[in-house]
């Protein structure tokens, strides 16, 4: 029993002699080498780099390892050669002899605010914010325009003219392929605009050395009218998305038996499309009548189509019609669909509920 007392004591003595030993003091970090695991520091009065390792347990390096950042290091288990740092210091020190803070690093090329690329009320037209972008270390600004430039198109533009830098017209859009037109600005200060390859699947346009890229427009085949969609838009493979609901009549009088109903296939960007056999689903949701004689109707679009033509008709009871909401869905994936509504009138000229 005295034995163990014994070696108890002095491992607890041992302990208390190594933590006195454990010496803390702040230091300004000078460099980071992550791959290393370790920075070098400078402390108190003192111009001289001290090698400071990453503690054993750090799985990552913390977002406070940065150059100028005031830290903590310790001598670890008074082993005076194994210096650590263990996270943010106090107070900065002050060193002595040369200079007192390190150089702080360029940071990468990048749009530091604002430069943002944005849609007109004018068609084929975007129009780039004012803002501040940075490229091999220097920074620039994108100043506003003002009323007496002669790229201010027209005022039916709808952007604001104190946090715009310029306007950018967008060439015509191909009626079958696909395009990125880029726009990015250099070291000059002026906004140019890129114009890609019209593809099937389109290819970014690479961004000049000494520039920086500040947006895209994707521009789909057939596009009249740039809109916010399209900016920054990545492209992928058109797939079946909406459906486009017309009907001929959608308030019928008392005289009127019949209407057609046109219905549509669209992609993600609006366009009509083809080369699938479209299964299309017609069904009441409220209201009566019939689609194509029944109470509810299947077509099918063909291969060279978009769409097809489904008939309503009314059963000319009063009392007994009622205005009917109906939903058409794709049979190839039922989640894509839209409803419409067609009001009914009786011979007093009153909607049928």
């Amino acid at each position: 029993m005295l034995h163990q007392y014994g070696k108890r004591f002095l491992r607890n003595k041992a302990r208390r002699e190594t933590a006195k030993r454990i010496e803390t003091r702040d230091a300004i970090l000078w460099d980071v080498f992550p791959s290393e695991k370790y920075c070098r520091v400078k402390i108190q009065g003192s111009n001289t780099l001290i090698r400071a390792y990453y503690p054993e347990n750090m799985m990552q390096a913390e977002a406070w390892l940065k150059p100028g950042n005031s830290v903590r290091i310790q001598h670890v288990g008074g082993n005076r050669n194994r210096i650590e740092i263990i996270g943010h210091g106090a107070s900065i020190p002050t060193p002595t002899g040369a200079a007192m803070f390190p150089v702080a690093q360029a940071g990468p090329d990048a749009v530091l605010g604002g430069c943002k690329v944005r849609a007109t009320d004018a068609g084929m037209y975007v129009y780039i914010e004012t803002g501040t972008y940075r490229i091999n270390g220097t920074t620039y600004t994108l100043t506003a325009m003002t009323a007496a430039e002669t790229n201010i198109a027209t005022a039916a533009m709808g952007f604001p003219i104190d946090v715009t830098h310029c306007v950018k017209a967008i060439d015509a859009a191909s009626s079958t392929l696909y395009r990125f037109d880029l726009l990015l600005v250099g070291t000059d200060g002026t906004v140019d605009l890129i114009k890609g390859t019209a593809a099937s699947t389109p290819a970014m346009p690479a961004t000049p050395a000494d520039h920086v890229a500040l947006g895209w427009v994707l521009i789909p085949p057939g596009t009249t009218d740039i809109t916010g969609a399209l900016i920054n838009r990545p492209f992928a493979e058109p797939v079946a998305s909406t459906l486009s609901v017309t009907v001929a009549d959608d308030d019928m009088a008392w005289t009127e038996a019949t209407t057609t109903v046109t219905v549509e296939v669209l992609d993600q960007y609006q366009r009509a499309i083809t080369g699938t056999n479209w299964g299309l689903y017609g069904e009441f949701v409220g209201g009566n009548g019939t689609l194509d004689g029944s109470s509810t109707a299947t077509r099918n679009t063909g291969t060279s189509s978009a769409s097809t033509v489904i008939t309503y008709a009314r059963g000319l009871a009063d009392p007994g019609d009622e205005s009917p909401r109906l939903k058409f869905s794709l049979a190839q994936n039922p989640d894509v669909q839209m409803q419409t509504v067609i009001l009914l009138r009786d011979a007093s000229n009153d909607i049928m509920m």
